[in-house]
């Protein structure tokens, strides 16, 4: 009976082993694990058949990365495209101007060794004399053209040196330029100070008078100009009318009225015609004007013409010619306008230079003056002739620096009086700086 019950025990713990065996294989219970009731008995099941273990797969290797296609980028529409920068616009105030210094040495005496006109008589004055100076110094300011409207521009010069009196350490300023334009088109309107329309042309010798009252006419005064510029082929016809002040340059009061005999008068009205076409610039030009003395009138006229030649860049040769009377206050007939007897002087006169560059930054000008008065219109004493012969040089020291020597034989001849004769030399340093 022992024996019976022991191999009952035995058949009926051989399905639960195989049981949990396959739970242990599969991970899943196939009963309730919380039930405490035993199962019923069943047939016995044949152990499960192992499940071989796969062997592992290596991974497979990555595929390299696809090289991207260059893209050609589409062109950019016209409102993506940047605009171009344009040129920094020029400055509304532009400054230049130069540093001076001039040493002057004559064997006798000019009138002014600083600003001569003429050669004293040698029965009057022989000694020599020298001066050194800076009165020559320029300071100047360009206001550049901008747009006044769509169609007009306004422009305009202040120019000062120091050339008006004063001590040699206390040298007065002299306002040279000061003026502004409106230009439209080729039309050009002036309204200040700056040169007359005759005598354009500036000869290279004596700074300080230009060769005024020597053959070289027109100086600066107050003025209204109008200017028409038109193209002509090649080149440019300038066209020009002023009004100016009369007696602004010679100041005379001879009735001493406290009023300038040119306030007195008639206003300077001058007009040029000139045609510029390279290598060639020549043109005509003339001037009149009115001075009263009291109950008197004396008619300022005077007509002319110049002329410049460019040879290249190497040479040039120019000149100027003129006729007239009574121009004292345009720098002519030796600063002489009327004589005892209340007639009007008549003068001609001119000059002509020819200037050449043996080396680059040299160059050489050699030039000859003449003013010439008619003597029937001159008293006893006064001055019937003025002509200069003169050689300059100047060399450029780089773009900053010049060195200038000039030599002057100056002659004046007298109406029944010594002439006059000057040898004079003068030698220059320049600074420029813009």
């Amino acid at each position: 009976m022992r024996i019976a019950h022991a191999l009952l025990a035995v058949g009926m713990s051989l399905p639960c082993a195989a049981t949990a065996a396959a739970q242990t294989v599969s991970g899943q219970p196939t009963t309730d694990p919380s039930s405490s009731q035993p199962s019923p008995p069943t047939e016995p099941t044949p152990p499960p058949t192992p499940v071989p273990t796969p062997e592992p797969t290596p991974a497979p290797e990555a595929a390299p990365a696809p090289v991207p296609e260059p893209v050609t980028p589409e062109p950019a529409s016209p409102a993506d495209t940047k605009p171009a920068e344009e040129p920094p616009a020029a400055p509304l105030i532009d400054a230049y101007g130069f540093i001076r210094l001039d040493a002057i040495w004559e064997d006798s005496r000019l009138s002014n060794i600083q600003f001569p006109f003429f050669a004293n008589s040698e029965a009057d004055d022989e000694d020599p004399e020298y001066s050194i100076h800076p009165r020559l110094t320029r300071a100047g300011l360009n206001l550049t053209p901008f747009d006044l409207t769509s169609s007009a521009k306004l422009g305009g010069k202040v120019e000062i040196d120091f050339q008006n009196g004063g001590r040699e350490s206390r040298e007065l300023p002299r306002l040279r330029h000061g003026y502004f334009t409106l230009t439209v088109d080729t039309f050009e309107l002036l309204v200040g100070q700056t040169w007359d329309l005759m005598g354009p042309l500036f000869p290279s010798a004596n700074a300080d008078s230009l060769m005024w009252n020597a053959g070289n006419v027109g100086d600066r005064r107050p003025q209204m100009r109008a200017t028409v510029s038109p193209a002509v082929g090649s080149g440019t016809l300038r066209l020009a009318v002023m009004v100016g002040q009369t007696g602004a340059v010679d100041g005379q009061d001879v009735d001493m009225d406290m009023r300038l005999d040119g306030q007195d008068g008639l206003p300077t009205a001058q007009a040029l015609v000139e045609l510029k076409m390279a290598p060639i610039t020549a043109g005509v030009w003339g001037h009149a004007a009115r001075e009263t003395v009291g109950d008197v009138d004396f008619n300022s006229e005077a007509i002319g013409a110049h002329a410049k030649l460019d040879i290249g860049d190497k040479a040039m040769v120019q000149g100027e010619i003129w006729y007239g009377q009574e121009l004292s206050d345009v720098r002519g007939a030796i600063g002489q306008a009327a004589n005892g007897m209340g007639d009007e002087i008549a003068a001609a006169g001119g000059w002509i230079e020819a200037a050449v560059k043996l080396v680059p930054d040299a160059t050489t000008a050699v030039g000859f003056t003449i003013d010439d008065p008619v003597d029937d219109d001159l008293d006893a004493g006064q001055r019937s002739r003025n002509y200069v012969a003169y050689l300059v040089e100047t060399v450029k020291l780089g773009k900053a620096f010049e060195v200038g020597a000039e030599y002057l034989f100056w002659t004046t001849d007298y109406l029944e009086a010594e002439k006059g004769r000057v040898n004079r030399f003068v030698v220059h340093l320049t600074a420029f700086f813009d």
